[in-house]
């Protein structure tokens, strides 16, 4: 059993849990019981690296062995995707894609779980990383590249994002997302920013 408890000023710059990691990572939206084991699982996972001996004690050295379990959760995700054929992926169901991304920065191309819901024919996930102060990684990546790809089930696509960061369009989105997922509806009281939405369109 761990009793060491996360730094405050750490974990803030950290995904405030697994439950939220597809979002950038932030699955967002699971049920209460499965939210809680998964943020259990996570806090476990940071004590795990404030624990280690072997760890130097810097803040970076911190937040990048947090980092490196991130991927490694959210290549589990992506392979439970693939395996499954895109369907009944744990608490998401079927509501879950992948977005495949270039860095906005880097430019490496980054590959992200997301929820999401449909809008006629219109793919819309939301910016929100949990109601953290920060957009998400990926967002900054679709701004500064619009043409990404989608994974949906089975099918593989090219889409092009449309951000939307205010108005009435915005906000009748973002009410579809709390729809379907009811924990979308918190994250506008943790931040001070108005969490985007995005809108994939498929593109030939």
């Amino acid at each position: 059993m761990l009793h060491h408890q996360p730094r405050a000023d750490l974990v803030q710059r950290l995904p405030v849990s697994l439950a939220q990691l597809i979002e950038d990572g932030s699955p967002c939206g699971v049920s209460e019981g499965s939210k809680d084991i998964t943020q259990r699982r996570y806090h476990m996972q940071v004590a795990t690296c404030m624990s280690n001996r072997a760890m130097p004690t810097r803040n970076s050295a911190t937040v990048e062995c947090v980092r490196l379990r991130v991927a490694d959760w959210n290549k589990n995700v992506i392979d439970q995707f693939h395996a499954k054929g895109g369907k009944g992926i744990g608490p998401w169901g079927d509501n879950l894609l992948l977005l495949t991304t270039r860095g906005a920065k880097s430019g490496e191309v980054r590959t992200t779980p997301l929820v999401y819901h449909r809008d006629d024919d219109r793919y819309v996930i939301v910016a929100s990383k949990g109601g953290a102060p920060s957009h998400p990684g990926w967002y900054h990546n679709l701004v500064k590249h619009r043409e990404a790809e989608i994974e949906v089930g089975t099918e593989r696509f090219k889409v092009r994002a449309t951000p939307i960061t205010k108005g009435p369009e915005r906000d009748r989105l973002y009410e579809a997302q709390c729809d379907t997922f009811a924990s979308f509806r918190t994250y506008p009281k943790k931040t001070k920013r108005v969490i985007p939405v995005v809108v994939l369109q498929r593109v030939s």
